[in-house]
This record gives C-alpha cells, sequence and structure tokens, in this order.
C-alpha cells in the first residue's frame, strides 16, 4: 500500500517533535508515560543512571535476570530501588520453564497474566479464500493473515453466512480444502507458522500437546444413510524440519452428530513430539468430503493444552483461572509495602498473532476488576509491521502500546531513516485512533 507524500512530512514533522520532547526531558507526564526496557543500573555506581535519568523514565519492564542483577538483589530490593528513582514496575517474572537446551523443566512459569496471556488459539474460518484474506489484511483491520485453498463447494447461502458449504449435488467424494497459508506471503505459497511449537521461547522442547475443534453440520433429509454413514475427513498433519511429517485423523460420521441441522463441534488431540534435532516446524488441515450428506464448515480451531485451554475450552475452566489470576494479583497490589511500586503486568513480548484472543480476554478480565493496568508490548519488527498491530489493536484491546521503533536510530541506518519515520507516523496513528481501546503510548528506551 503505497504512502502518500503528506505522510513523509507528517512523519518528519511528528519524529521532530519527539525529539524535542526527549531531548528536553519532559516525558515524566502520566499521559505519555516512557519506560525502560530494563532497570537503571543503580546498584553499581557507575553513571548509568545518569544517562537514563535524562529521558525521564517513569516505568520499567523487568526480567527475571534483572531481579538477581546489581547484588543479587531480590524481588523486594528491587521494587525499594526503583521506589528511590521514582519509577513504576510492570510486573513481570521467570523466564518459561524448559529454557535450556536441554528441555528439563526446571524454570518457574510467569505470572499467571503472561502465562495465560501467551496461548496460542485460533478460530480459522473455513470460507477465507485468498481474495477475501487479502483485502482484510491489506485493506482493512489486519484479520486475514491466513487463507485455505479449496478444491470444491463454495461460500454458504444467506441462511448460513460465513461458512463453507459442500453438497452431494455439486461436489465429489475429495479434498474439499486445504491450508491454512500465510496470506502476506500470497496465494497459497506458504504455510502459516501459527500455533508456534518455540513460542515463547524455549518454553517446551520435548512435546507439546494441542487441541484441535472442527465446528460444522450436516443436513441429512431425503438421503438414505446410517449412523456409521462418514461425513468428512480432517487430517492433521505435523511437518518437520526434515521433510517428514505425520498425519493424525478425526472421522466425522452422521451418528457423531447429536442432532440435524444444527452445528456442533468435534475435537482432536496431538501431541507433538520432536526427535532430536528434527524439529517440529507447522501444522497444515486437509478436510476430506465423502459426497454422502450437504455439509456446512463453519470453522477449524487450534490451541495448546496448558495455556489457552483454560480459557476457551469452557466456561468453568475460565472462571476457575480467572479466580487463580486475581488471587495472585491481588497478593502483590495490595502488599502495603511494595503494592504501590507496581503500576502493570506484562502479558508477553513480541506476541504473536494466536494470541492476541487470549491477550484480549485477559485485558477484559483485568480492567474490570479494576488490576493495574496490563501492558502489552507489540514489536513492529515482527511479520505483520502496522497491518498486524492494527488487528492487535482490535482483538487484544491493549490500554498502552511498547514498539521498537528507531527514527533516531544511526547506523547501519541513518538517522531520520525514512521508513522508520513513517513507521512512527503511522504508530501514533494508530494509538490516537478509534480502533481500539488504547490510551496511552509508550516508547521504550
Amino acid at each position: 500500500m503505497k504512502r502518500e507524500n503528506s505522510n513523509r512530512f507528517l512523519a518528519a514533522v511528528l519524529a521532530g517533535l519527539f525529539g524535542l520532547v526527549v531531548a528536553y526531558g519532559s516525558l515524566s507526564s502520566s499521559d505519555f508515560p516512557c519506560g525502560l526496557y530494563g532497570p537503571p543500573q543503580i546498584h553499581s555506581g557507575d553513571g548509568h543512571w545518569s544517562d537514563f535519568a535524562a529521558l525521564n523514565p517513569n516505568r520499567v519492564w523487568n526480567y527475571a535476570s534483572q531481579w538477581h542483577s546489581f547484588g543479587d538483589a531480590g524481588k523486594d530490593d528491587y521494587l525499594d530501588s526503583l521506589e528511590e528513582y521514582n519509577l513504576k514496575a510492570i510486573l513481570r517474572n521467570g523466564d518459561w520453564k524448559g529454557n535450556d537446551t536441554t528441555g528439563t523443566y526446571t524454570d518457574s512459569i510467569p505470572y499467571l497474566v503472561e502465562h495465560y496471556s501467551c496461548g496460542q488459539h485460533k478460530e480459522l474460518q473455513a470460507e477465507m479464500t485468498y481474495d477475501e484474506a487479502a483485502d482484510k489484511f491489506f485493506n482493512v483491520d489486519g484479520t486475514g493473515f491466513y487463507h485455505f485453498k479449496h478444491y470444491q463447494g463454495r461460500e454458504g447461502s444467506p441462511l448460513n453466512p460465513g461458512t463453507w458449504y459442500l453438497t452431494p449435488d455439486s461436489a465429489t467424494a475429495g479434498n474439499a480444502m486445504y491450508g491454512p497459508h500465510s496470506t502476506i506471503d500470497g496465494p497459497g505459497n506458504n504455510h502459516l507458522n501459527e500455533p508456534n511449537f518455540y513460542w515463547p521461547g524455549g518454553y517446551h522442547y520435548q512435546s507439546r500437546a494441542y487441541q484441535f475443534r472442527i465446528r460444522s453440520k450436516i443436513d441429512t433429509t431425503g438421503y438414505s444413510v446410517s449412523s456409521d454413514t462418514m461425513v468428512y475427513q480432517l487430517i492433521v498433519t505435523s511437518h518437520f524440519l526434515s521433510g517428514s511429517s505425520v498425519d493424525n485423523t478425526l472421522i466425522c460420521r452422521v451418528g457423531d452428530y447429536s442432532t440435524n441441522n444444527n452445528f456442533e463441534e468435534h475435537a482432536i488431540q496431538i501431541t507433538v513430539t520432536p526427535s532430536g534435532s528434527d524439529k517440529f516446524s507447522y501444522f497444515r488441515y486437509r478436510i476430506r468430503y465423502e459426497d454422502q450428506v450437504p455439509l456446512w464448515i463453519d470453522w477449524i480451531e487450534y490451541m495448546d493444552k496448558e495455556q489457552p485451554y483454560p480459557l476457551f475450552a469452557n466456561e468453568t475452566l475460565k472462571a476457575q483461572t480467572f479466580a487463580q489470576i486475581d488471587n495472585q494479583c491481588d497478593s502483590f497490589e495490595q502488599d502495603l509495602q511494595h503494592g504501590d511500586e507496581i503500576i502493570g503486568w506484562a502479558q508477553s513480548d513480541e506476541p504473536k498473532m494466536s494470541t492476541f484472543d487470549a491477550h484480549g480476554i485477559i485485558n477484559d478480565y483485568m480492567i474490570g476488576q479494576n488490576h493495574r493496568m496490563p501492558q502489552l508490548p507489540f514489536r513492529l519488527q515482527g511479520d505483520f509491521g502496522p497491518l498486524g498491530c492494527k488487528h492487535f489493536a482490535l482483538v487484544a484491546k491493549p490500554r498502552a502500546f511498547d514498539f521498537d521503533i528507531y527514527p533516531f536510530l544511526g547506523p547501519p541506518k541513518q538517522i531520520g531513516d525514512q521508513t522508520e519515520l513513517d513507521t512512527l507516523a503511522e504508530v501514533l496513528d494508530l494509538a490516537y485512533s478509534p480502533c481500539g481501546d488504547s490510551t496511552a503510548l509508550i516508547f521504550t528506551a
């Protein structure tokens, strides 16, 4: 999508103004929070804090290693030190378990806000053709980041919109659809690398369990079938870097539907276990239609069983998970000694598209319970850039943005690099546009 020259001019103006704000140190305003990725070296006495202080930061992303830096400070000492410099903590802890190359689960999991926000879950709409996906992705809201290749069938009738429809009158037994593919790479060119087995970094090296659900309905009226009549097969293929693959198949028969002409969900669970150096790469889904009765397919859903499952499987599990999050947040926020030093909770670092749903659910709950503001960093250096960021704003509903953009970066880029300036203009426009619920923009130094 071509940018207009006016945008370039606006970018330069905005970047210049931002530089002046930084230079003259007025970023301490709560209306324009300024954060640091890590705490200043306040225990070392080597003058680093004087350099950081010029930016007037008022909040800090903290990582597990930083609790044990500068004299092996524990959490309480760390928060006390930040208070001395009028800094607030965006709280997170712990490396993801299994963060060593052996795959042993030795590290603690992070706080529950981040743990569940990183759940990879998505309902992939079966009718998403490349043309429809490309329009949504490039021109609307970034949602069409995936699409399917369809071999036969058509989009559902006005009575069943948003579905893929197959009937014995116009289809034959065989493959109906295949995917998902990444839209940004063109029609059917590349696989979609989500859910990502190795994200967050080092989380699982040995195995990971997934559930795949498909929502569909049939109409047996006027067809001579039995409960054993096969309707379709969902073949989930696990691909590995060596080129090898493993198929797991869900076979759905007429008897698997409890009622006629009503949408129902059917599931298959798969555990992926890479072998040695042959790492897992991606999933592909193929639906084979058996040409027996009319079939409407609504969506194919994926989720791993540990993080998103408690949020999306059923309402009982979700309520129990929220209660756990609530109790943990209260225990920190209501601490008389250190509660005031916590300004918010980290949700993720460089989130994948698949996590946007979980981010939004956790965000809504945290705001509804009046917890400290959940913080959602999103890196524009990721795969999808500003378009993906717009999708993030709509689905994850952030109250704050945290971007990796460098409009004043030196070598190897030139200071004032035009791409970075254009990105800055788009980010500022997005952060203050009505497409999301964001109320703050964080630039981290």
